[in-house]
């Protein structure tokens, strides 16, 4: 589902800037402990939290593109189904069981640079809508995903703190969804603010 989202689209630059050298040193080592936990997301009663941790993959996978202009490699890449053998993913995620909302945020150490910049510019399509989000660092790219129909799909925002790729994904529901642009702001400002103290 997550793949599916940032495959339909990712787009939406705020302003230019934000390195690793900025920010400090390249993590070399991703670990639990700088993920973030459930406070980071929005409360709400029952909300269900889930941690997976921090996987250190030992051989490579890369699914199938299933089209040729990179797009889909890409998307892969940035929800952490391609890897490359050392490659680190962490992942967390909150549902919401009332809605059946999903917000999800994943953290990537890779072995080579991802190109957020060009993420953006090659994989823009017309069912993405650019979105300038309140309190996105810069540097930063986000979008809202719609369907052909004009159906909500989700909200994606990404971006790297040093050296690390953090992705976050919030996808609506079943019934009436409760997501907000904010709600990207708030996740990814929380998970970087733990990558930057690390």
């Amino acid at each position: 589902m997550f793949a599916a989202v940032f495959a339909l689209a990712v787009a939406g630059c705020s302003s230019s800037g934000g390195t690793s050298d900025s920010a400090g040193p390249v993590i070399t080592d991703l670990t639990a402990a700088m993920l973030v936990s459930g406070d980071a997301f929005p409360q709400f009663a029952g909300g269900e939290f889930e941690s997976d941790g921090v996987t250190t993959f030992d051989r490579a996978d890369h699914p199938t593109p299933d089209d040729d202009d990179g797009c889909s490699a890409m998307s892969y890449r940035v929800t952490g189904e391609s890897h490359d053998a050392g490659d680190q993913r962490g992942r967390v995620t909150l549902t919401n069981p009332d809605t059946a909302d999903e917000y999800r945020v994943t953290t990537l150490r890779l072995g080579e640079p991802f190109d957020v910049q060009r993420f953006a510019d090659q994989c823009m399509q017309a069912t993405s809508e650019l979105i300038d989000i309140e309190g996105m660092p810069p540097g930063t790219v986000s979008a809202v995903v719609r369907t052909r129909s004009g159906k909500l799909r989700g909200y994606n925002g990404l971006g790297e703190v040093r050296g690390v790729l953090i992705t976050v994904i919030l996808v609506p529901g079943r019934t009436e969804s409760l997501i907000t642009p904010g709600d990207v702001a708030q996740i990814y400002q929380a998970q970087a603010d733990k990558l930057l103290a690390a």
